[in-house]
């Protein structure tokens, strides 16, 4: 089915308001609640076009309000001495309500995100890191998005004394990360599904020339310590 993007000259600004609580433990555990609610809210949507048939229009437009309810733990962990990682879980609430196409909106889910990012201290100057995330399935004003996740992982090499460094890595391994959803108006539905070049692989080498031990600098004096050392 063709789709049209269009933009809209008849968009209003959105206002937020937003509070947030936020507390530490032992500095590697971080908890944070968050409640928001934006009216005029400008959220992008896919919606048939009123004159041709079969053609939908890309386009940006202010629904009247969106309430967001969340909590994030994020946590950083060591299993090991070689082992750092820096996980987080978003767990929220979304409600949207407008009218657009002729069709009312007041609709919310409980949705959650996760994401762990992990690097791996090797033997011999190796190095490797493995990240995770994962979307789970979320409301986005008439969107159903399905849900996404991808993985990609990194391996690098120091050489020479560190002075040459080999990096490999490669992002979203199993094509897994681009978005799918189902759109339901009055009178019309439609299913789409968004195919990008998010796998990506790329190999670089870097070296550094010169001298990596390089003695520090003298701190330079103010202008009133020049003034007491010359009257001193």
């Amino acid at each position: 089915m063709p789709n049209d993007s269009q933009g809209n000259p008849f968009l209003t600004p959105q206002f937020t308001w937003a509070y947030e609580l936020t507390h530490t433990f032992r500095q590697r555990f971080v908890t944070t609640l968050s409640y928001s609610k934006t009216t005029d809210n400008i959220t992008q949507v896919i919606k048939p076009d009123p004159e041709l048939p079969r053609v939908t229009i890309q386009t940006d437009d202010n629904i009247t309000a969106f309430e967001y309810y969340g909590a994030t733990v994020a946590a950083t962990l060591e299993p090991a001495k070689w082992w750092s990682s820096v996980n987080n879980v978003n767990v929220f609430y979304g409600n949207f309500t407008g009218n657009v196409a002729n069709t009312p909106l007041d609709d919310g889910t409980v949705n959650f995100n996760l994401s762990s990012n992990n690097t791996l201290t090797l033997p011999k100057g190796w190095a490797a890191e493995v990240n995770f995330s994962y979307e789970g399935k979320q409301l986005y004003a008439y969107m159903d998005l399905n849900p996404r996740w991808q993985l990609s992982l990194g391996v690098q090499k120091t050489l020479w004394e560190r002075k040459g460094t080999i990096r490999f890595n490669i992002s979203d391994i199993f094509w897994t990360i681009n978005p799918s959803a189902d759109l339901a108006f009055t009178d019309y539905l439609e299913r789409f599904d968004v195919k990008r070049e998010t796998r990506v692989a790329n190999l670089s080498f870097t070296y550094r020339f010169g001298n990596n031990k390089v003695a520090p600098s003298r701190r330079r004096q103010g202008g009133a310590e020049e003034e007491k050392r010359r009257a001193g």
